[in-house]
């Protein structure tokens, strides 16, 4: 890439997401964009999510330490959250990713793994039951924050909303997507926002929904 082509995509990224973003650091921007476009760090090196920048920018205005927070599918947003000292509670039905993440985490005495069991539910009846074992001994009212971005996001959601205090977060990724649309038939009762922005390590927009407890 050359110069030029890239301080004009700097400035095209930097305005969107100013404008997307009810919160800005442009420090973090900048981090993510170097991160992205000069170093090119996947998200796991980098501790970034494979989802919008405007997103970054709402979870990086949280004070997160100490937070008690539960993530579906794991990645860049386990670096992310670990990195703020957040309490962590993962479920990933890869093994693959949770070696990969603990080779680059080393050792969190904050951070609880459920390696999960995934099958399709085209394939098993009330296949997501298996995918959520261990969320029964989380707390109900206990977690700050939760984001679903991995398998059965759906029911991941319906699962969660007892577990999350009042006035926390749940967020879904990719919330433009048909299959998702019971969500928000679901949270309809809390306060809602759309997201969208570029997503890191992508050329085209996402649109996490965040939604707050009442």
């Amino acid at each position: 890439m050359s110069i030029c082509f890239l301080y004009k995509k700097f400035r095209s990224d930097l305005s969107d997401t100013k404008y997307n973003s009810s919160t800005f650091s442009f420090f973090l921007h900048c981090k993510m964009w170097i991160s992205e476009y000069i170093y090119k760090l996947d998200t796991v090196a980098a501790g970034f999510m494979w989802t919008s920048y405007p997103l970054h920018q709402f979870l990086h205005s949280l004070n997160l330490k100490g937070k008690n927070v539960l993530e579906f599918g794991s990645g860049g947003s386990t670096v992310f959250f670990l990195k703020r000292k957040a309490n962590l509670v993962t479920f990933e039905h890869s093994e693959v990713w949770v070696d990969k993440l603990k080779k680059k985490l080393k050792a969190h005495q904050n951070w609880k793994i459920n390696l999960v069991h995934f099958v399709g539910r085209e394939t098993v009846r009330n296949a997501h039951k298996e995918y959520l074992k261990g969320i029964e001994s989380i707390e109900d009212n206990s977690i700050d924050l939760v984001l679903v971005d991995g398998r059965h996001r759906v029911e991941c959601i319906r699962a969660s909303i007892p577990k999350v205090k009042k006035n926390g977060y749940i967020i879904l990724d990719d919330s433009d997507r048909p299959e998702y649309l019971e969500a928000f038939e679901l949270l309809k009762e809390w306060e809602s926002s759309v997201v969208s922005g570029y997503a890191y390590m992508s050329d085209f927009k996402t649109h996490p929904v965040v939604w707050k407890k009442p």
